[in-house]
């Protein structure tokens, strides 16, 4: 019977254990991102973040994560799809506050639209976009290469003014289909070419 016991509490303990790794690795798979690229034309960096709202989507969504050297403390959520900046990650910030969701009303297409008193003070990452569990967006996992986050000197202000605006912003290239959602994840798959966001300051 004392046997019997043992082996009841191993199997027992080996099927919380393999629900446990489950849960991680289906949390994995809700979302990830692609290798940085770069845009000559009008110098900045991007990478794609694919996620799926719920577990039971079927392909995945996706978004895009620009980096503007001349913005050099955040890095901003594009939507292609709505055609919308939504919000920042505050690259110095304190962990577990680090992003600003811009309310509706404040998104527009260009950067330069966007007031810098738009963006709330930084919070938690949020909810994936239509998500009905609450799963957050991961934090960003690197910056581009040679890039590095401004330091404790350099954060930003939740006063502080946003610079004069440049020159007007390089032309538009040519439309360009947004890619399609991969079918499985691939863990910071090598670069390769994908289609630019229609997107600049």
């Amino acid at each position: 019977m004392h046997r019997f016991g043992k082996v009841v509490l191993y199997v027992s303990l080996a099927a919380a254990m393999a629900g446990m790794w489950a849960e991680t690795a289906q949390a994995a798979y809700r979302q990830y991102f692609t290798a940085w690229a770069y845009h000559e034309q009008r110098d900045y960096h991007y990478r794609t973040w694919y996620f799926k709202p719920t577990e039971q989507t079927s392909g995945y969504r996706h978004h895009y994560c620009l980096y503007f050297p001349t913005r050099p403390k955040y890095v901003y959520w594009y939507d292609p799809t709505a055609k919308q900046f939504w919000g920042r990650y505050e690259l110095s910030g304190k962990e577990g506050a680090r992003f600003s969701v811009l309310k509706p009303e404040d998104r527009a297409t260009s950067i330069d639209a966007i007031a810098e008193d738009s963006f709330p003070a930084a919070g938690p990452m949020p909810a994936l976009p239509d998500s009905t569990d609450g799963v957050p967006v991961d934090p960003l996992p690197s910056l581009p290469e040679g890039v590095t986050p401004p330091g404790p000197e350099e954060a930003a202000s939740p006063n502080e003014e946003k610079p004069a605006a440049e020159p007007g912003p390089a032309p538009k290239p040519d439309a360009e289909p947004a890619p399609k959602p991969a079918t499985e994840p691939k863990p910071e798959p090598a670069p390769k070419p994908e289609p630019e966001p229609d997107a600049a300051e």
